[in-house]
């Protein structure tokens, strides 16, 4: 399983202390916080990583052209990124899925990404924190149209929506999931520890 990533920005405190930790962000609202937390960790021998495109803000306070402009920031800053894809409920009901994420992804990725920096995670809208989880076959099979899409067989593709102890072991046995996001399941150190050892 991959690394846990903080969103403290304290977490560089730790990095002193502890020895090499992963160091992330989430949906930095400006470029300036991309840049100033590039700065922070620069020379430190941490994994540096920045999320992008959550599905929660899509279509509200973030757009393909933003999201394209921070991931080239956040790559030329050395950071590298988690780039979230995804439909909302209405898309998933017009049967609009394919569609949505064929434009988010040719939309939002910057030709500055690369496996070596760039993770994609398709995170459907509707299945964010609402206990809803996308059907491991169904997931898989958007995943393996996203790595078409990229036209790398290397990218590491992750899914996030509602994952739990319950339903990891089928989302990692698919062919085209890599790793997953976890959100509200990774605050229960049991449920999470479950998560993190998948079968």
């Amino acid at each position: 399983p991959r690394s846990t990533l903080s969103s403290s920005s304290a977490a560089a405190d730790v990095y002193k202390r502890q020895g090499p930790i992963n160091i992330g962000s989430e949906e930095m609202v400006t470029i300036n916080q991309l840049v100033d937390t590039a700065a922070k960790v620069a020379g430190k021998k941490i994994s540096k990583n920045h999320i992008d495109g959550p599905l929660g803000v899509r279509g509200r306070n973030s757009n393909n052209d933003l999201i394209r402009e921070k991931i080239e920031r956040a790559i030329e800053q050395n950071l590298n990124v988690i780039v979230c894809v995804g439909e909302n409920i209405n898309q998933k009901n017009s049967f609009k899925t394919q569609e949505i994420i064929d434009s988010q992804i040719h939309n939002s990725l910057s030709s500055l990404c690369i496996p070596n920096n760039t993770i994609i995670a398709y995170e459907p809208i509707w299945a964010i924190g609402t206990g809803k989880t996308c059907e491991a076959k169904d997931a898989n099979k958007i995943c393996s149209l996203i790595r078409k899409l990229i036209g790398f067989d290397d990218v590491i593709i992750q899914y996030g929506g509602s994952v739990k102890p319950n339903n990891i072991d089928e989302i990692m046995s698919m062919s085209d999931i890599n790793g997953v996001l976890v959100g509200g399941a990774s605050l229960d150190p049991i449920s999470f520890a479950r998560i993190a050892n998948y079968q």
